[in-house]
């Protein structure tokens, strides 16, 4: 995903004919000389996730870069914002972010259409960082009148399934989607027929895993190229406001679609909106 956001990043500066540099934090003094540079240039900016995991020092560089009127656009701030003192350092400052509310949202109608006896969220013990995408997929379920009982892995590995039941599970992320996959194959229900799976990222491994990972795909590269047009018109002046991008599903085999095949992905199967709701669903 991060390699997608800086494609994105650097085809659209190219376009706009805008040098860009990329740091990637090696120590608090290299960061001090990047804002120092940027600083000097009055027609720059910074693209950068929230400072909630800088240190005193640098953060306090970085409030100085934001006050003398340094121009920065944050992005994905529902995952990573840390403090309210931070929250409201920046709060003039515009964010770009993923949806990942309406992700959880499509998780949801996705597994609901398919009529699952049993609904499931796969989740960490410490998962405040994914609990935007939870909210999305237990409200949804919430107003279908649909039950939805929180899991972890070694909930999953104790769980006693039925052949000829169907059961739902959206999991946090892809890794922990795929963290099930050796865990259900001791199971008599198999991934893809009795075990609808979805997972939230779109990684690689997911699109080779057997069977395939249905996913919600985060459209980073998007996000790349928006947060340079938003960038460049703050530069010259224009006022940018927050944005949301919509992600979408990737519909694969571990929900009973079809295998992607990997010299075609344009013609993969993509669920964009949300469906409407299924005439019956179960508790």
């Amino acid at each position: 995903m991060v390699n997608d956001l800086l494609f994105g990043i650097t085809e659209t500066a190219c376009a706009e004919n805008f040098p860009v540099n990329f740091f990637f934090g090696r120590g608090a003094a290299d960061l001090d000389k990047f804002l120092m540079h940027s600083r000097k240039n009055d027609h720059a900016g910074l693209l950068t996730f929230p400072p909630s995991k800088m240190s005193p020092n640098v953060f306090s560089s970085f409030c100085d870069y934001h006050r003398q009127g340094g121009q920065i656009l944050f992005l994905n701030t529902i995952s990573n914002m840390g403090s309210e003192s931070e929250i409201q350092e920046f709060k003039d400052v515009p964010c770009l972010n993923i949806d990942e509310y309406y992700g959880g949202q499509l998780a949801a109608a996705h597994l609901l259409q398919a009529g699952c006896e049993k609904y499931y969220q796969l989740t960490a013990n410490l998962s405040y960082i994914f609990s935007t995408r939870e909210a999305g997929f237990a409200d949804f379920c919430a107003r279908q009148g649909v039950t939805v009982q929180r899991i972890t892995t070694e909930d999953f590995s104790a769980m006693d399934l039925h052949p000829g039941k169907r059961y739902g599970i959206f999991a946090d992320s892809d890794y922990m989607a795929l963290d099930l996959y050796p865990l259900a194959s001791g199971k008599k229900a198999v991934i893809g027929q009795e075990i609808l799976l979805c997972g939230f990222d779109d990684i690689f491994y997911g699109r080779i895993a057997s069977p395939s990972l249905t996913t919600v795909h985060q459209p980073t590269r998007l996000e790349g190229k928006r947060a340079v047009q938003k960038l460049v018109n703050m530069i010259y002046g224009a006022q940018e406001k927050d944005e949301l991008l919509k992600p979408f599903l990737m519909y694969r085999e571990s929900s009973g679609g079809p295998r992607p095949d990997p010299e075609l992905p344009e013609l993969e199967q993509r669920i964009t909106e949300l469906p409407s709701a299924p005439e019956k669903t179960r508790k």
